[in-house]
């Protein structure tokens, strides 16, 4: 993964303003369940229809700015992604063209036409990903935990455990899925292998008649 941060250089700045925006959405949207609570204690509970008003308006500038923030955010996200993905097979494929004969036979058209589609499309997709998410889900995780423990420390004990349950979850499918994705990826070269032997191969079949076999 080192070795592909240098096609991210030209994408600072959303590499920086992208995460910024998402944990302002994440803020935005842990003071909802705040101002709705103090909906529910002060304006219901004094019949105060102008502060329930009030507040219902705060609740939607709210989601409107948070709308906002994660627009922004999606929009940063794939400029950063799709120009990493196109610099990235760029570069794949300059190097592909340097290859000698040998290193291309020994490696494989399908493995290689595999490198420069799924393989690229599958990190610049994550790139994606990490920008969306890396700040927000932690943020959202940790903020909840604050807010819980200022409403009530008991109940909060609950989240804790669900929290821990749920890395522990997390963790454990990644062990598993990761050596998967390696098989994977060895039986999509393969596939593709066979797909591009069977429509090579097609004219000559034919020619014989031997389609059925």
């Amino acid at each position: 993964m080192k070795k592909l941060i240098k096609y991210l250089r030209n994408y600072k700045k959303e590499l920086v303003f992208g995460p910024f925006f998402k944990l302002l959405e994440a803020i935005f949207e842990l003071i909802v369940p705040h101002v709705m609570g103090r909906i529910i204690d002060i304006g219901i509970t004094n019949n105060d229809t102008k502060y329930i008003l009030r507040m219902s308006g705060l609740i939607v500038l709210l989601g409107f700015c948070g709308l906002g923030f994660a627009l922004t955010c999606q929009m940063l996200a794939a400029k950063c992604a799709y120009g990493f993905g196109t610099e990235l097979r760029t570069s794949l494929y300059k190097h592909i063209n340097s290859l000698s004969y040998s290193s291309i036979d020994k490696v494989g058209t399908a493995s290689l036409v595999n490198r420069l589609t799924n393989d690229s499309n599958t990190v610049q997709n994550g790139v994606n990903m990490f920008i969306r998410l890396a700040t927000r889900s932690p943020f959202l995780v940790i903020g909840a935990m604050v807010m819980a423990m200022r409403i009530d420390l008991k109940l909060s004990v609950i989240f804790f455990i669900v929290a821990i349950l749920t890395t522990i979850v997390i963790v454990a499918v990644m062990n598993k899925t990761v050596p998967m994705y390696k098989t994977t990826q060895k039986n999509l070269d393969k596939a593709s292998m066979l797909t591009r032997e069977n429509l090579e191969g097609a004219r000559v079949i034919r020619a014989f008649a031997r389609q059925k076999e």
